[in-house]
């Protein structure tokens, strides 16, 4: 059951394969974190956010960070026409920066949809900022490796917000679709 009531959006091309692989980038794609960014770069002390992984008590600050994107996942709104397009699909993965817990949090939020995601690859995964194309590419890889061999010459989508991920994910020969307030964009 779709959990959108906006039918103002762009329509699905036909030719999407429901039975590919569907990477999904987390915040501001699936759902929106309800954090005030900037603030937390002024607590942190920091410019951008991935800043983090430079300072020498990284762990502890990715830690109160967290705790945040945690409880923003317990009331953050859902993209909705996101939502509908992964609700069409047979499996996705998540390809993100943010946190693993928050991630899974937030899909424990609509259960038919948690069945679906195969596999969260966060910054705990990642290792390091997903705008790192090495970090990216390896978080991208272990999403692609959690397919079945029947499915390894499927089609690949991979859906974000962000110009670079979506440039890396073409790159990878993946099919981008920019979320956006308005709908989706098949580049």
């Amino acid at each position: 059951m779709s959990t959108s009531t906006n039918k103002n959006l762009p329509t699905i091309p036909n030719n999407i394969d429901w039975n590919g692989l569907f990477i999904s980038d987390f915040d501001e794609t699936i759902l929106k974190l309800d954090i005030a960014w900037n603030e937390w770069r002024e607590k942190l002390k920091v410019k951008k956010i991935s800043d983090l992984w430079n300072q020498p008590n990284s762990q502890e600050l990715w830690q109160l960070l967290l705790e945040a994107e945690v409880q923003a996942a317990d009331r953050g709104d859902f993209i909705p026409h996101t939502i509908d397009f992964l609700e069409k699909t047979q499996a996705f993965a998540v390809l993100t920066n943010n946190g693993e817990p928050a991630v899974e949090r937030a899909l424990s939020r609509i259960p038919q949809l948690k069945e679906k995601c195969l596999i969260i690859i966060g910054r705990e995964t990642l290792g390091g900022p997903k705008q790192e194309r090495k970090n990216f590419t390896a978080g991208f890889n272990k999403c692609l490796d959690v397919l079945p061999l029947s499915k390894k010459d499927s089609r690949v989508y991979y859906l974000g917000d962000q110009d670079y991920e979506l440039e890396f994910a073409q790159s990878l020969r993946a099919q981008p679709i920019c979320v956006n307030k308005n709908g989706l964009e098949f580049r």
